[in-house]
């Protein structure tokens, strides 16, 4: 029997995990109908032993009580040990350099000061973003984020002021969620751009605003950026683009992440250091003389990336397309099929009779576009559905109620992708 195909996955929270799942459910068992000699091997790479919801982070920052911190940290090994070993590793390590002549990533493990050269046959990036605060993120020690909460469940009970810097929807959420739970505490919110929501449609923007200081009492400050800051006994102290100063008891930075990319060529990469990609199923572009044959990217590192879980989900089946397609042609021998509608009648003599293996086929990147909810504290906010305005008590019932925490036991098992 030949060598597993091995599939090295680098990064493991959303992105990285979500994949691994897809390809053990969905297109590996596809190509083996091919042809069942072939066999796979995936081995993830991260340093974090845990799987981050960050999504429910703005939720999870006011206590211990309204989300634990039990429920938006789990093992990965809880969603992944299911997997056996001649399938599956786990490796806790940080890639440091990539020699895509060898087709090997340098792996240093996490607690080791040697590294070890892993060879790929396909190679996923997935190596997403940090925040400038653990809050959001994790950081290359993943306990940073645990002590980042609790300082903040420790700060937010005797703050009188918060000052939160970052016009994304991680800092509207998070002034809304202090607004709800401390009415008290004065807020004020610098957006860094010319508007909320800077990023995404013009009309959210302005209505999140509104939304903050009618209902939050939040200040929202436009223009300025935070180039520093310094912390002391009295609180901590910003200094901003103008030159000026402001203090508060506690500064939060919900600013957005840099891609974790630092392993790879610049000239992999466009101006965010996010990695550049040659077509629409995310297969890497590379610099021109690179081999990047057989590498992928997804996730917030990718370029142009609109970094949000729903966009994800649309990525992932298209970059597993194009591996299925590349592999089965490259090792199989298989060309690419058309993608068909078999209509109602074929869909049910398939169910009845069974479906023929053919060839795989290029999923098309479809994310709902220009959707989002952005919850301002628990009881509404503002959101999109493909553009249209969505009301505000539903964002509250979807999003608001627990920050969509029911998305995380089918993210970390796999169970939210069917065969």
């Amino acid at each position: 029997m030949s060598a597993p195909h091995e599939i090295v996955v680098l990064g493991g929270n959303f992105a990285g995990v979500g994949l691994v799942h897809y390809l053990f459910k969905i297109t590996i068992p596809s190509l083996q109908k091919l042809d069942p000699a072939k066999t796979f091997h995936i081995t993830l790479v991260t340093p974090n032993t845990d799987l981050f919801f960050k999504i429910g982070s703005p939720r999870a920052l006011i206590n211990d009580k309204l989300m634990p911190e039990s429920k938006i940290l789990r093992p990965l090994s809880e969603g992944l040990s299911k997997y056996k070993p001649e399938q599956f590793t786990l490796t806790q390590a940080l890639a440091t350099s990539l020699d895509a002549s060898k087709r090997t990533v340098t792996i240093a493990p996490v607690g080791s000061e040697t590294t070890t050269e892993l060879p790929y046959d396909s190679l996923f990036i997935s190596t997403g973003t940090t925040s400038t605060s653990p809050l959001w993120t994790f950081h290359a020690d993943q306990s940073l984020t645990s002590a980042a909460l609790k300082s903040m469940h420790a700060s937010l009970p005797t703050a009188k002021t918060v000052l939160i810097a970052g016009g994304g929807a991680v800092g509207i959420e998070t002034a809304g969620e202090i607004a709800h739970f401390f009415p008290g505490i004065k807020i004020s919110l610098l957006s860094g751009a010319a508007r909320l929501l800077p990023n995404n449609p013009p009309a959210i923007g302005p209505r999140a605003q509104s939304y903050l200081e009618t209902h939050a009492k939040v200040e929202v400050i436009h223009k300025l950026r935070v180039e520093g800051s310094n912390v002391s006994e009295t609180g901590t102290t910003v200094t901003l683009s103008d030159g000026s100063t402001k203090t508060a008891d506690l500064y939060i930075d919900a600013t957005g992440g840099k891609a974790n990319t630092g392993f790879l060529k610049a000239d992999w990469l466009d101006g965010t250091k996010r990695v550049l990609t040659r077509d629409a199923y995310f297969r890497v572009k590379g610099n021109g003389s690179d081999d990047v044959e057989g590498v992928y990217v997804l996730g917030d590192v990718t370029a142009d990336s609109a970094n949000t879980a729903m966009v994800l989900d649309a990525q992932t089946p298209t970059v597993a397309s194009a591996f299925a397609v590349d592999f089965a042609r490259k090792v199989i021998g298989v060309e690419a099929g058309e993608k068909n509608n078999p209509g109602l009648l074929g869909g049910l003599l398939g169910m009845v009779f069974g479906k023929k293996a053919g060839p795989p086929s290029l999923v098309e990147f479809k994310p709902m576009k220009d959707t989002m909810l952005v919850p301002v504290g628990p009881d509404g906010g503002v959101g999109l559905i493909m553009g249209w305005r969505f009301p505000s008590f539903l964002v509250a019932k979807i999003k608001g109620k627990n920050y969509l925490l029911e998305m995380f036991e089918p993210l970390l098992t796999g169970d939210k992708w069917k065969a």
